[in-house]
């Protein structure tokens, strides 16, 4: 038998490799001598290796209690029954949705030429990888900033053209806040080399607000948007392309778009009855007919922040509507009330284009008069910006805040019941549809919010009707056993992957393809309520996650190695967020502070 499949050999290396990565350092000593084989990271390409036998083991077993049950049960049905007919099952998945429900993903067997691929698509991961994840921190907004517990954080994106994207993205940066006072803040802090707070063991200082920039960070704008907390905070795709939105989800229920600019309140609507979760943009041209072929293999991000690229026909300043507007823009909210809203965001440009042009005039009158008392004349706040009346001419990203404030109106377009509680929900790569994941449910459900939008707008409303959904099992075999929950989706900026964070220390991904699963990540280090933050590498080879003690944790897709450990705050991370044009990733905690990481500086 060759070396390689010898069952005692391979015994051996999982032993010795589960007690490495637990830190069992004696033990592995022990086991070391004990078998006259030393422990080397090489020997085993895969990490966790023994996890993911016991995890299969253990899933088989529970499945076949299970399917002992379901017999038993059945047989006294079926006692029962005698003579009154035939035993009729519960309603299935399908019925209870419309009829337009089918499922995808675990349990199908595949072919020779499909496993090759597999087999290929596993190397070329285990290749991938230039190590070149974020992993110092370069900037910090210390905890003088925020007066309450930071819970969400986004980076906020450089335009194409801008100078800051010119330079590589080395001056400064900002980041928009959601705390628990109910106040969005939109920072801007200075980039340095490397600073405090890269290694396992440099929390001290790092998180007690110590400096790691050039110059102080000043708050560019905050806006109260209530008394709740906030939960989460979502930039629109299209943000540094014409459309720079931001969501936000509040404890009471409420969701709140803003300018991102300028903080103004651009609309608000009671969306739902109890926490909002996660709200998420769909792609800039969702409810257009021709999504889904425009936006075919690309990736939008869950949140609508930074971490993914956007659909091809979203680079531009938003879908062109009939009169030089905008097309509606999808936004989508889960929450604790077991429902998921979609709702449609009408911008009334013309309002903004009047505004301007009031401002216009204003500026231009004080002018004059200023000349008249020869006086040098103000430059006019309206200045270098067009002032027309044409929806088209208005540029919403130069709005000022008293332009721009209640110019949107958010109306609904479905929310859906789901009798569980939603823990997130994410828009993938085509922009359009919607991955929806409850508690205590072993399948995600996927929900085309194009098909929504036009059934609304035939029906005249977000009435009833059929929901138009896929459910997708995430289990491996197929079965209906519910050993975790999926508490965060996030897609890979390829968008041919979702990351599946649960409640457990293993992190799922799935192939977006067939919605079979690609690896089992285990590793990450959970407490006993676990609020898990990920986010893709730019290149999807790496994935960055929070876990218990205060750790940010790097792991290599292709081997599923834990390649990097961080503790950059003092409390664990609530939040996470990637620029992948800067290859930056902004934290944040509830120790009151947000840090950047980025590449560590190359000595030349």
């Amino acid at each position: 038998m060759a070396e390689g499949l010898d069952p005692e050999r391979l015994a051996q290396l999982m032993v010795l490799q589960w007690l490495h990565e637990n830190g069992w350092h004696d033990a592995l000593r022990a086991v070391e001598k004990a078998t006259g084989r030393l422990y080397d990271d090489t020997s085993l390409p895969e990490a966790s290796q023994l996890m993911q036998l016991l995890w299969r083991h253990v899933e088989e077993k529970l499945e076949e209690q299970e399917l002992l049950e379901e017999e038993g049960e059945e047989g006294e049905a079926d006692g029962d029954a005698d003579g009154e007919g035939d035993h009729e099952p519960s309603a299935s998945i399908s019925a209870a949705t419309g009829g337009t429900a089918r499922r995808a993903g675990g349990g199908k067997r595949l072919s020779r030429a499909a496993r090759r691929r597999r087999q290929e698509e596993a190397l070329q991961l285990l290749r991938a990888g230039a190590d070149d994840y974020a992993a110092e921190v370069v900037g910090c907004v210390p905890a003088e900033l925020h007066r309450s517990n930071i819970i969400a954080v986004r980076l906020v994106p450089e335009a194409a053209g801008s100078a800051a994207a010119a330079d590589g993205g080395c001056g400064r940066a900002r980041v928009i806040t959601a705390a628990g006072d109910g106040v969005v803040r939109c920072v801007a802090l200075s980039r340095s080399a490397a600073g405090p707070g890269s290694g396992p063991g440099a929390a001290e200082g790092a998180a007690g607000g110590g400096e790691a920039s050039d110059s102080e960070p000043d708050v560019v704008w905050e806006a109260r948007v209530g008394g709740a907390a906030l939960l989460c905070l979502a930039l629109h795709p299209s943000y540094s392309a014409g459309l720079p939105l931001v969501a936000v989800g509040a404890m009471d229920g409420r969701v709140t778009v803003l300018h991102g600019p300028t903080g103004a309140v651009l609309a608000s609507v009671q969306a739902h009855s109890k926490y909002v979760v996660r709200v998420a943009w769909a792609a800039a041209d969702a409810a257009s007919p021709d999504c889904a072929t425009a936006a075919s293999g690309a990736a939008t991000a869950s949140d609508g922040g930074s971490t993914a690229t956007s659909s091809p026909s979203a680079d531009r300043a938003g879908a062109a509507g009939p009169a030089g507007g905008l097309q509606p823009l999808l936004l989508a909210s889960g929450s604790t009330d077991e429902t998921v809203s979609v709702h449609r965001l009408d911008l009334d440009l013309d309002q903004a284009a009047a505004a301007v042009a009031a401002e216009a005039a204003a500026a231009a009158g004080d002018a004059e008069e200023e000349l008249d008392e020869h006086v040098s004349p103000r430059r006019p706040r309206g200045k270098g910006r067009p002032a027309g009346g044409a929806p088209g001419g208005v540029d919403l990203a130069s709005l000022q805040e008293v332009e721009a404030a209640g110019i949107g109106r958010l109306s609904l377009v479905k929310q859906v019941p789901y009798g569980a509680t939603v823990t997130d929900v994410a828009f993938l790569g085509d922009g359009y549809r919607l991955a929806v994941a409850c508690r205590s449910s072993n399948y995600l459900r996927l929900l085309d919010c194009r098909a929504l939008l036009g059934a609304a707008a035939a029906g005249g409303g977000g009435g009833g009707g059929g929901v138009p959904e896929v459910l997708v099992n995430m289990n491996e075999a197929g079965d209906d056993h519910v050993s975790f929950t999926a508490k965060q989706l996030v897609p890979s900026p390829c968008g041919r992957y979702l990351l599946v964070c649960t409640d457990t220390p293993r992190l799922l991904v799935l192939r977006t393809s067939d919605w079979s699963v690609l690896r089992l990540v285990f590793g990450l280090p959970t407490d006993q309520f676990p609020q898990p933050a990920a986010a893709w590498h730019r290149d999807s080879n790496y994935i960055y996650a929070a876990g218990a003690n205060a750790q940010l944790c790097v792991f290599h897709l292709g081997s599923g190695r834990l390649v990097h450990t961080a503790r950059p705050h003092k409390i664990n991370v609530r939040d996470i967020d990637y620029d992948p044009a800067r290859n930056l990733l902004a934290t944040c905690s509830f120790d009151k502070t947000v840090k950047l990481l980025g590449r560590p500086a190359v000595d030349v």
